[in-house]
């Protein structure tokens, strides 16, 4: 099942044509199927990507309209014996996790420019960095999962 020709832009039509494909002269060879779906692949991740800058920018218009609302929760909660400081480390807690996910979609955002970049100018310095993106948005991605995964099963001990 291929992809609908409709979607094609012209920027793509012209990575068909292969006649003086500097991709395959440098020995990397990706046959059209491989090139296309790179380049889907490329349009998905910026749309994730930029979904998610969507997401952490509305959440953080609503934390700073609803941020006394929220800290005059935390204060009236368990993290009253912390006083002030318990209220700074969750701020600065919650700031390191929505800096976490922007740098996180980051590298998904510069892998779908570079990549996209890469095929359409058959430029492999930019497919090489667009793959290096790639890598760092994974090794990050799993990182989170696998202490997330550490998190959940000593809960599930201590209980």
């Amino acid at each position: 099942m291929g992809i609908s020709p409709i979607f094609v832009t012209t920027n793509y039509q012209n990575m068909d044509q292969s006649s003086n494909d500097q991709l395959d002269e440098l020995g990397l060879h990706f046959d059209n199927d491989a090139r296309r779906a790179l380049f889907e692949t490329s349009k998905w991740a910026r749309f994730i990507a930029v979904v998610i800058f969507i997401g952490c920018g509305l959440f953080l218009v609503f934390i700073l309209f609803a941020g006394s609302r929220i800290i005059s929760l935390f204060q009236n909660s368990f993290f009253t014996s912390l006083g002030e400081s318990g209220v700074v480390f969750i701020v600065a807690a919650i700031a390191a996790l929505l800096a976490l996910v922007v740098a996180t979609y980051y590298f998904l955002f510069n892998f779908s420019m570079k990549m996209k970049d890469g095929l359409l100018t058959e430029n492999t310095g930019s497919i090489n960095a667009g793959f290096a993106s790639l890598k760092i948005y994974f090794i990050i991605t799993t990182a989170i999962a696998i202490l997330s995964l550490a998190a959940a099963v000593y809960e599930a001990l201590v209980k």
